[in-house]
């Protein structure tokens, strides 16, 4: 029993025992519950007080560039969470104070107040453990460099398409370097920001891509320092270094990515590996792109594409404008929004000139105002807001990039035409010479290569550009308007100097100011057919160039040109209606240059034997010149420039005329290039006779009635070695054009029943420089000397009723290996009017470079020398009637299929 009673008495004992020690901890608990609670409060109090000092500093040290610590943000949540959890707490404990206030002591009350009064003290513990945490070393640390960095565009008015190009080739493995080149202020800044752009499209395998803006300060240091930069290379690895050991470390880190390095603004070739930039290739998949205002710098860098950035179309650029003048100001006045589209008109498409000109009239609500400013743009461009002290200084950049004086000068020079005017290439050269700005060579070929370098320079830097198309015409360029205004500018001293170049394109601008304008002149031009008289006599005697062109003036009065003493160059081609000169003309001894080409001119002034110092005289296209003053022309002893050329193929000189010129011309020692057409036999045999003339003529038409066999020895052919274009029209007698070998030092020489030789003529026999040939009403029945000219690039044939083959069928069967360079560089073919033409040549020919063949009325010619190498992409059309072109015989139907896209059904005179 006793047992029993133990077994049982004990577990009860031990239960009373905890349930008293529960509630003696209960009483612990419930006795500290309401000062651990105000505790709580005023702890976490202090802890919201520390969060929101922690919250001032970071709303001072976060930024684009440094972002709050790790140690920071986890202990924001913890912050977060104890705060939570404290309300329920606090909410709880008030409810156990409450309850023991009221008397309650179940066991199920004990249970919760225990539970309840430990919450309390660990959050207590929490609350404290967080202030002392909040004594951070640092609240915030740098950001890690983003990939790809957004920049801000601007305008981006038509550039997508010139985005998709660029996007295009930089998913081409093949394509490393890239090359955006256009003038200044057309946008190449804005296309490559529209680049960098794209790649935050792209997916998380993004390159790095690093913008650099090098400028004309390229020095290798700065730029090195610049990529450092964005590579987060620490000081203390990079100070102190030297540029080899900088270029090292910059290699170490690149090589291991893949990147996009964009250069903006580069204007000369920057050494990417000297910087230490790896050279992109198909491994490492890296890319370089690169924005230039000279197209050479893409040579130069070596850019596998490059990517012209033109000017905007017109109506992109009227868009634009709109934009930027805003529709409060075009909605203010019915005439405004015309108005606008003229001001437009004025910037050529030109993004920095549009943006200049829209904002200076962003706040004009008048159509006065709006006149006004258009009457400047036109007249004084310099004078308009924003244009002189904005748009101006940005382009010279260009200017002042350029390689020397002499390129300066020649560019300053083209200011003289009017806006929009297509320049005659070989006639701005001349002028260059005839100025004075190509003499560094003796001989006259030399200046004319320096000029050609120089419009080449001039173009790659874009401020010159080529200029309208014409069928067969000589080459021409032409000057942005804007970039011509700024020429004007710089050449009038920075518009300091107005009157140095005077353009005058209309009569209103002579009759508002006389020719008062003129006597601080150095360069003036009149243009345009509202002129039809000149009444005054202008004293200008500083005037060292004068152009007159295309007007409809008749004459000048007689002392127009006493008081041009300074003179050097007078142009007056081009005025077709202009009959007389004055006799004045001969007191322009300083003269060097006159131009009197396309004018009506009856006779020349017996004073022009005065012109002792002329070097340059033109006469091309005089049809109504009949007679020259006796000894007019060996006259000029300082002649080295003589030019009579016409292109309707006949001489205007009575026949004793044109041999007694052939004769004075033969006096002139200094004469270096000559250009004329002859018509009689004695003056063509003169010619061809001289020691001296054939290594002179640069131009030769014949138009010879009485022509029948032209016959040349091969050492006479080897002497005309400047000789550029041949023309042979209404030689209506002429069957054959004879090139003989010598076989000795007598001259001996030996024809050959063919127009060449068994044994290929050598290349120093050939016409080494003829790259146009013109063939009108002749009676020859091939062309096959042909083989001679190397270089043709033109040949045009017309009306020879008899010709049947141009290269003879004899000689063209295996010619391929004997004469390599037929018609390789010929690019224009153009045959009319050839009723027995039944060949071009015998057998499929390459024509490497052909662009243009135009055939009209030739029913006998059913086969084309092609095959489906022939003219591999430099075709760009087949001109002729579609019967034509339907009745063509073909090697097989491929062939058709390649040249058929190329064929254009057109009239002869479309």
């Amino acid at each position: 029993m006793a047992a029993f009673l133990a077994a049982f008495v004990v577990p009860i004992w031990e239960l009373v025992k905890i349930t008293w020690n529960s509630i003696s901890n209960r009483s612990d608990y419930m006795h500290d519950l309401e000062n651990n609670l105000e505790s709580l409060e005023y702890e976490m109090e202090r802890l919201l007080r520390k969060k929101e000092d922690v919250e001032a500093r970071l709303y001072r040290e976060e930024n684009e560039w440094f972002q709050r610590t790790h140690e920071v943000t986890d202990w924001f949540e913890r912050v977060h969470r104890l705060e939570e959890s404290v309300v329920k707490i606090i909410q709880n404990g008030k409810e156990e104070v409450q309850k023991k206030c009221l008397g309650g002591c179940c066991l199920n009350d004990i249970c919760t107040s225990n539970q309840v009064g430990k919450k309390v003290n660990y959050a207590l513990k929490t609350v404290a453990e967080l202030i002392s945490d909040a004594n951070f070393n640092a609240l915030v640390q740098e950001k890690p460099s983003d990939l790809v960095d957004e920049r801000p565009e601007g305008f981006s008015l038509g550039l997508d398409a010139k985005l998709d190009d660029v996007w295009r080739w930089l998913e081409d493995p093949s394509v490393g370097i890239i090359g955006i080149y256009g003038m200044g202020g057309v946008g190449k800044t804005t296309l490559l920001k529209k680049v960098n752009n794209k790649f935050l499209e792209a997916s998380l395998s993004s390159p790095l891509v690093i913008w650099i803006l090098v400028s004309k300060d390229a020095e290798v240091e700065r730029v090195q320092e610049l990529i450092r930069n964005n590579l987060k290379i620490p000081d203390e690895v990079w100070e102190n270094k030297n540029v080899d050991d900088k270029a090292a470390m910059i290699f170490r880190v690149l090589r291991r990515k893949k990147f996009v390095l964009l250069l903006d603004d580069i204007w000369e070739r920057v050494d990417i590996l000297k910087l230490g930039v790896p050279v992109p290739d198909v491994a490492n998949g890296s890319k370089i792109i690169f924005t230039t205002r000279s197209e050479e710098v893409c040579g130069r860098m070596e850019a596998h594409r490059k990517l012209k950035v033109e000017c905007l179309a017109p109506e992109v650029a009227l868009d634009l404008f709109r934009a930027k003048v805003g529709d409060d100001v075009l909605n203010s006045h019915p005439e405004i929004p015309k108005l606008a589209e003229l001001a437009a008109r004025e910037c050529k498409g030109l993004p920095l000139a549009l943006i200049t000109v829209a904002r200076a009239m962003a706040s004009r609500k008048t159509p006065q105002e709006w006149k006004h400013a258009i009457k400047v743009l036109q007249s004084y461009p310099s004078k308009f807001s924003g244009m002189g002290d904005h748009v101006f200084p940005v382009l010279k950049f260009s200017y002042d990039s350029l390689s020397d004086d002499t390129v300066k000068k020649c560019f300053l020079y083209c200011c003289i035409f009017p806006e929009d005017h297509d320049i005659e290439k070989n006639e701005l050269i001349e002028l260059w010479i005839g100025e004075g700005l190509l003499d560094k060579f003796d001989s006259i070929y030399d200046a004319r290569n320096e000029g050609e370098f120089i419009v080449g320079s001039l173009k790659l830097a874009c401020l010159l550009e080529d200029g309208g198309s014409y069928r067969f015409s000589k080459k021409h360029v032409r000057m942005h308007d804007v970039i011509r205004d700024m020429a004007l500018w710089l050449a009038c001293e920075n518009g300091e100097k107005q009157n140095n170049i005077l353009v005058q394109d209309h009569v209103r601008s002579v009759k508002a100011h006389g020719y008062t304008r003129w006597q601080d002149a150095v360069r003036t031009s009149l243009w345009g057919t509202s002129f039809t008289s000149i009444t005054e006599t202008p004293f200008c005697p500083n005037l060292q160039t004068l152009l007159v062109g295309n007007t409809h003036l008749k004459m000048f009065p007689t002392g127009f040109f006493n008081f041009m003493r300074a003179l050097r160059v007078l142009n007056l081609s081009g005025n077709s209606e202009l009959q007389m000169l004055p006799e004045g003309i001969g007191d322009l001894i300083n003269l060097h240059y006159l131009n009197l080409s396309l004018t009506s001119i009856s006779e020349l002034p017996v004073g022009i034997k005065n012109l002792k110092n002329l070097k340059i005289l033109l006469l091309d296209d005089t049809y109504f010149l009949r007679r020259l003053p006796e000894d007019a022309i060996s006259s000029l002893s300082s002649l080295t420039i003589f030019s009579m050329f016409f292109y309707q193929g006949y001489q205007s000189l009575d026949g004793i005329y044109e041999f007694m010129l052939v004769e004075d011309l033969g006096h002139l020692e200094h004469m270096n290039e000559l250009s004329i057409t002859l018509s009689s036999f004695q003056s063509i045999l003169k010619l061809l006779e001289s020691l001296e003339f054939p290594k002179c003529i640069r131009r030769l038409s014949i138009g010879c009635k009485n022509l029948i066999s032209l016959e040349l020895p091969s050492p006479l052919v080897r002497t005309m070695e400047h000789l550029e274009t041949l023309e042979l029209k209404g030689c209506y007698s002429l069957e054959e054009l004879l090139i003989f070998p010598v076989h000795n030092e007598t001259m001996h020489v030996m024809p050959s029943p063919f127009l060449y030789s068994s044994k290929p003529i050598t290349g120093q026999e050939c016409f080494r420089n003829l790259v146009l040939v013109d063939i009108l009403m002749c009676s020859m029945v091939n062309l096959t000397w042909l083989v001679h000219a190397p270089l043709l690039q033109t040949l045009l044939v017309s009306r020879c009723n008899l010709l049947t083959e141009v290269i003879g069928g004899d000689f063209s069967n295996g010619a391929t290996e004997e004469y390599p360079n037929l018609f390789s560089n010929l690019t224009t073919l153009y045959l009319s009017y050839l009723p027995s033409l039944e060949l071009i040549c015998w057998q499929a020919w390459p024509f490497p470079v052909l662009e243009k063949m135009y055939v009209y009325s030739c029913p006998n010619l059913r086969e084309l020398p092609f095959n489906s190498n022939s003219a591999n992409n430099s075709l760009k059309s087949i001109k002729g009637d579609k019967s034509w072109w339907d009745g063509l015989l073909w090697e097989d139907e491929s062939v058709k299929c390649v040249f058929a896209s190329k064929f254009r059904d057109e009239d002869l005179d479309s």
